[in-house]
């Protein structure tokens, strides 16, 4: 599904609108969602920037010395985990890992709710 960003000439705000086919022409007919304006022009979609588990890692840095930004990324708490329990010689148990693969998948808030931690 092709997704098409309008920026307003009105308010300044930017517009996602999402098609369920890519049409041959831009479509003319779009307004503002934020105010209504048919002032929009066509803006240029911002890119993501997908990154291996391995990149990540190496750019988060060691979980012996973790930077400022390690926690932000979820799945370093796993990784931290898994090299604690590895130094105990203490075996994962499966639930624990299936949580930190759904960490790494971006899935904490499922993991939350249904595990009922709280």
């Amino acid at each position: 599904m092709p997704i098409y960003e309008y920026g307003c000439n009105e308010c300044g705000r930017v517009s996602s609108i999402f098609f369920k086919v890519i049409p041959a022409e831009t479509p003319a007919d779009q307004a503002c969602a934020h105010c209504g304006s048919a002032k929009v022009e066509r803006a240029p979609s911002r890119v993501a920037y997908v990154r291996s588990t391995e990149m990540r890692h190496e750019a988060a840095g060691d979980p012996d010395a973790p930077g400022y930004d390690y926690w932000r990324d979820p799945s370093n708490v796993g990784r931290w985990a898994e090299k604690r329990l590895e130094e105990a010689g203490v075996e994962m148990p499966d639930r624990v890992k299936e949580m930190i693969g759904q960490a790494r998948e971006g899935e904490v808030d499922k993991i939350l709710d249904k595990r009922g931690l709280d």
